[in-house]
């Protein structure tokens, strides 16, 4: 009941990542520094404004997505609690670790 909610959570904080990933790589390396400090900027609080989008929809919408998969009264309610928290972590820890990965990847290459 849970994979359907957290595959799509994942796959919004995996495009935030990927994407401010492939940008920042070429901004390093176009050495264009102060876009780096403003895309990161911009992502981190990218990051923040979908993950609160997302759990205000999860508070709103959960319970009817979850019904949809199944009517087990005891299942819809460990469900609820499980997913209740999801959406932000999930984003915020997707995308940090894609720009953190990214960045350090980059410092690599520099030394």
């Amino acid at each position: 009941v849970a994979l359907p909610v957290i595959v799509v959570s994942e796959a919004i904080g995996e495009g935030i990542g990927v994407g401010t990933a492939s940008y920042l790589g070429r901004l390093l390396g176009a050495k264009d520094e102060s876009k780096v400090e403003r895309l990161i900027a911009t992502s981190i609080t990218l990051m923040f404004l979908v993950s609160i989008i997302l759990l205000v929809a999860t508070i709103v919408f959960l319970r009817p997505v979850i019904s949809f998969f199944t009517t087990d009264p005891m299942v819809i309610k460990h469900s609820y609690d499980y997913l209740l928290n999801m959406p932000m972590k999930s984003i915020t820890k997707t995308n940090y670790e894609k720009l953190k990965a990214n960045i350090l990847f980059n410092i690599l290459l520099k030394n």
